[in-house]
This record gives structure tokens, sequence and C-alpha cells, in this order.
């Protein structure tokens, strides 16, 4: 909305102070605002078309790893399949959120991350470059992203380091690049944290048994209900792969943890129980995709 306010004539403005959440990353927002600008209207159909174009992508990649590796067993089918399989991931690409396109810019990371980790001749500078950008992009697209950043550039840089074309240069220039403009525009946002945290109110959460069960009952629904038991099982498949598994999952299971892990503290304006309702689907699917991508390469 408030990248898009100058196509009705009104003074651009990146900060609206009088926005909710006027600090909110403008990826997104200005994504869809180039082709409305070049267009010289709006319609939602431009953002549904940006998610649905994502939705593909992520079909694509997981499409392309089938098809590299056809005798990859019964789950290979499943897993490509999943994203087209499940409700809640068509529903969370049709939402005019950002938690969709922060999903497969993750999934995508980590496509192109295995990618170089299979094709030791490709993680030259030009690669590993772009592996950045993508990892960098993260907390643009939206604030949490930035819980993805730094785990998965660990990954990357511990990872690759032992391949001979690795480059310390390429992935931080790649890094820095999109989080130079993520720091100078929450330096210059008049909100930095949408839901303010103190020690005390931290304290007094963390004794209120109500808060842990709103928690459990969501998570157990979401894991074992609403996305058919997939993320269970695939996190079982990782640890059945052993230390690779682990090690390779672990950026996204950290994240995984921190996001339930917050709805302990986090409530919102409007208390636990209607953050957890309008928050907490979203943030599932975050982290579903690259859960599925990793799936295909362990």
């Amino acid at each position: 909305d408030f990248s898009l306010s100058f196509l009705q004539g009104e003074p651009y403005q990146m900060v609206r102070g009088t926005w909710g959440h006027p600090g909110y990353p403008t990826f997104v927002p200005l994504v869809v605002a180039f082709p409305a600008a070049f267009l010289g209207f709006f319609g939602e159909w431009i953002s549904k078309v940006w998610n649905f174009l994502l939705l593909a992508t992520l079909f694509a990649m997981m499409l392309r790893r089938y098809l590299q590796w056809p005798a990859g067993g019964p789950l290979l089918p499943v897993l490509t399949l999943m994203p087209f399989l499940v409700t809640g991931v068509i529903a969370t690409a049709s939402d005019l959120s950002a938690d969709f396109p922060l999903a497969v810019f993750v999934a995508g990371a980590y496509y192109l991350y295995f990618q170089l980790r299979e094709d030791e001749v490709a993680t030259g500078p030009a690669n590993l470059f772009a592996l950045g950008i993508l990892a960098g992009l993260l907390p643009l697209i939206k604030n949490e992203g930035l819980f993805f950043t730094v785990p998965l550039a660990a990954l990357f840089a511990l990872d690759l380091r032992r391949f001979a074309g690795f480059s310390w240069w390429a992935l931080i220039a790649g890094l820095s690049i999109p989080l130079t403009f993520f720091v100078y525009y929450k330096a210059n946002a008049p909100e930095l944290n949408p839901v303010p945290l103190t020690l005390e109110h931290i304290l007094t959460v963390l004794v209120t048994p109500d808060r842990y069960w709103q928690v459990l009952k969501a998570a157990f629904h979401h894991h074992f209900i609403a996305f058919y038991g997939v993320v269970p099982l695939t996190l079982g498949y990782f640890f059945l792969r052993g230390y690779r598994g682990i090690w390779i999952i672990a950026p996204i299971a950290l994240v995984h943890l921190l996001h339930n892990a917050a709805f302990f503290a986090t409530s919102g304006e409007r208390g636990q129980e209607h953050h957890i309702i309008t928050a907490y689907a979203r943030l599932f699917y975050q982290w579903v995709p690259a859960y599925l991508i990793a799936a295909q390469y362990v």
C-alpha cells in the first residue's frame, strides 16, 4: 500500500508513520509496485500473479531434482508433488502477505546451495555471489528473514569453503549488498520492533501454563493435521540420515524452533490466541518448502 500510493497521485513515501507497521520491509511491495507503475494501475491480481509465479518456481526447482535423480526411490515423487498436494501451501501462495515469497526465497537459497554442493566446478565467485544475494535478501522480504540469513550464511560458508573455487569475498559481497539496504532502512524507519518485549513481560508469560497449551495445540494441529504429518516424517528422515542430514537441515530446524518459541512470549495487541490464529500458519509455511527441497538432496 505505502509503496503504491503514488499511483493515486499521492506523494511517494517509503516510510509511512500512520501505517500499522511503518518499518515493514519493502522488497515485496516494491516488486508489486514496478509492474503496477509500468501498467499505470494496480489490481490485486498483480500480487496473486507474483505469488503463483513463485509457486511455479518452487515446483520447477523440485521437478528439476526429480528429473536429475529418477532412481531416487518412492519418496522423491511425493516430495516433488507435495507443494501441490497440500492445500495450505496453495492458500498461503494466494495470500497477499510476504510469507510465501520468503518461503520460496529460502528454498531457492537451499536449492542453489545443493546445486553448488554437487558440482564443485560451479562453486565459483559468480554463483557464490548469487548465493549471498539470495540469503541477504531474506530480511528485506520480512523482518524474521534475518533469522534465516544468519544460520544459512554460516552453513554455506562452513560447508562450501572446502571447494577449490570457494571465495569468501564473493559470498560476503553478495550478503553485504541487500543487508546494507536492510540496515539503512531499519535505521531510518520509525519502528524497529513491532512487538516490544521487556524482561518483566517475558518472565510473566513464561510462568503462565495456558500460554504453553495454546502454542502446543497450534503446533500439533499444523505439524500432524494441516500438513498431514509431512514435517515430522521429514525431520525423522533427516535424523535417519545421520550427521549429514542433521548438519544440512540445522539452519531451518533452528528457525523452526525459534518460531515456535516466540509464540510463548509474543502476543500482539489482541492477545496470544489471536496472534496464533493470525500468524502461526503463515510462519509455519515459511520453512516447509526448504524442508522439502533439502529432503530431495540428503
